[in-house]
Order: structure tokens, then C-alpha cells, then sequence
């Protein structure tokens, strides 16, 4: 899921609305999602193949130097300053990620991150 928004608190309303929210996404939808599939989230597209994902986001008014990209196992976070104020992506994964491979390129307005899948790890057994 990606969500642009301004940087303000929310209310307890919002907040459990919002929790609710992801934790149906979880449960209920991202599990199931087929790979292979191509989907939108706001102003980002989201390629699945089996390896890897890869998200494009439009970002037409930020200066590279200034972006933030965070990966962590199961999420991308793209943070961006503009003139109207820092506005920030979140996209969870149905599929664990290793971010310590997240490899991002900016050109043109558009912020292409390259996200690996996490590999499984074979086990010797003696």
C-alpha cells in the first residue's frame, strides 16, 4: 500500500482506521496476490516478477540529493520534500524483502528502486 501524505498528526479515528486498514490488506488480500502481476498505488507502478520488484514513482518536483529511501524487510519508505512540504510512500510487500540489495535511480521526474525478494537459505542437514 502507498500513501502520500502531509505530515500532520493524526486522530485516534484515523489512526485505527488506518491499522484496520493494513491489517485487512494483510490478512485478506496481499497473501493471495498472484505474482507476476502489475498494479498502482498513487503516483507509484509496482512490477512483481519472482525474483524481484520494481517500483516507479512520479516525482516531478524533487531534487535527488534530497530524496529518502528506506527499505526494511516487508516495506518501502520514499521520503520527498517539495515546495508544498515532505510528502512520504509507504509500500508493504506481500513478499519478504532484503533490503540490504535495494538499488534506486532517479532521471527525469521518476524514482525507479529495484527491490530484490528475500532468498530462502538452504540447510545443511548432517
Amino acid at each position: 500500500m502507498v500513501a502520500s501524505r502531509w505530515h500532520r498528526a493524526l486522530t485516534i479515528e484515523e489512526e485505527f482506521n488506518r491499522t484496520f486498514n493494513e491489517l485487512f490488506e494483510d490478512l485478506l488480500i496481499r497473501r493471495w496476490r498472484a505474482p507476476g502481476e502489475i498494479r498502482t498505488f498513487g503516483n507509484a507502478l509496482v512490477l512483481e516478477d519472482e525474483d524481484s520488484y520494481r517500483v516507479r514513482l512520479a516525482l516531478p518536483e524533487a531534487e535527488p540529493a534530497k530524496l529518502e529511501v528506506e527499505a526494511s524487510e516487508w516495506r518501502l519508505t520514499v521520503r520527498s520534500p517539495s515546495a508544498r512540504g515532505q510528502t512520504e510512500s509507504k509500500l508493504d510487500f506481500s513478499h519478504r524483502i532484503d533490503p540490504e540489495r535495494v538499488t534506486a535511480h532517479f532521471e527525469a521526474g521518476i524514482l525507479d528502486v529495484t527491490v530484490p525478494k528475500a532468498r530462502g537459505r538452504k540447510i545443511e542437514v548432517r
